[in-house]
């Protein structure tokens, strides 16, 4: 096992709270009625803009499909999988300034369990293109 924990940080930034968890019924309504929504296979990404009070710049939710993998066991480990390469690249979605505060949901599409590495490369690339339409917005 080679020394890793050189490379990151053991600042606070690194944490997923439970206020950045997204866990309301208004909020994922209005997500799921307004969002819009682009694909990183396996990673299908739903987003909004939503207003809340916590000082994080996007409060987020993971789901994998019950249809596709029956037992419960598979679907967390890839829920843990999706929430663990969040937690460790959320700091791209960071912009200059923190003009909007997003909602952002995670749905895994695809039909068998993939590595952490090819979660997690999808997972940069989704939220590099967050980081880019939260900037562009004037």
């Amino acid at each position: 096992m080679e020394n890793s924990s050189e490379n990151i940080p053991t600042t606070p930034h690194f944490s997923l709270k439970k206020k950045e968890r997204l866990c309301g019924k208004k909020e994922m309504d209005k997500l799921f009625s307004e969002g819009e929504t682009f694909l990183f296979y396996p990673l299908k990404v739903v987003h909004t803009e939503i207003s809340f009070q916590e000082p994080f710049l996007a409060k987020v939710g993971f789901a994998v499909s019950k249809k596709l993998f029956k037992r419960a066991v598979r679907r967390n480990l890839i829920k843990r999988r999706m929430r663990e390469a969040y937690r460790l690249n959320k700091h791209l979605l960071t912009p200059d300034e923190l003009s909007t505060k997003k909602a952002i949901f995670f749905i895994y599409v695809s039909k068998e369990v993939l590595s952490f590495k090819t979660i997690e490369k999808a997972m940069k690339k989704s939220l590099s293109s967050l980081a880019e339409s939260i900037n562009s917005v004037p």
